[in-house]
């Protein structure tokens, strides 16, 4: 999914991600997982100055930077009656990575602005997940950043109810790996 690009285009975004799931819904189609990934392009909250945002990438400390990132504002408060309500039902897994926007290309710095505006480094690239079933554990979330961000997403299913896992890594670039299966005993 590639949603609206920019600072104060919220709103864009939350319409287009309710227009998606409305007519995801309408066609009547039930899965046990449902993974939305892509440039979403949720920013980092003003609230937060580029400089200390790249303080806290130097320093590791990416809940600062999530703590003033758009989405998961969005889904800590109340939105009922929102566009904003449309996340209710997914989550993300925990993020430990530094944020995945905007890169100078081929390098590791930031491009913090661009034509005189201000361009805060943010977690635009994301991988939501919503699940019938509580039998999905995330086993890897990370991402790879060279000229573009590419996440590897390792996630762990129970099939049936046997003891049987399968492993399977997906990333942004569309590949996916061939499942390994896994058979346990308890």
């Amino acid at each position: 999914m590639h949603l609206p690009a920019g600072e104060g285009k919220k709103e864009e975004r939350c319409k287009l991600w309710s227009k998606f799931l409305q007519i995801y819904q309408a066609n009547n189609i039930k899965n046990d997982y449902m993974f939305v990934f892509g440039d979403q392009n949720w920013r980092t909250l003003n609230t937060l100055s580029v400089d200390n945002i790249l303080k806290a990438i130097k320093k590791q400390e990416y809940k600062t930077i999530l703590n003033n990132d758009e989405l998961i504002q969005m889904r800590q408060y109340d939105n009922t009656g929102s566009t904003a309500q449309c996340l209710s039902n997914f989550f993300e897994a925990p993020i430990t990575f530094p944020p995945t926007y905007k890169y100078i290309l081929n390098s590791d710095e930031y491009q913090t602005e661009k034509d005189k505006e201000v361009r805060r480094p943010s977690y635009t690239d994301r991988i939501l997940i919503s699940t019938l079933s509580n039998n999905l554990e995330i086993l890897q979330y990370s991402a790879m950043i060279s000229v573009l961000a590419i996440y590897h997403f390792i996630i762990k299913r129970r099939i049936r109810k046997v003891n049987i896992q399968q492993v399977s890594s997906i990333d942004l670039s569309g590949t996916q790996s061939n499942p390994e299966n896994t058979v346990t005993n308890n």
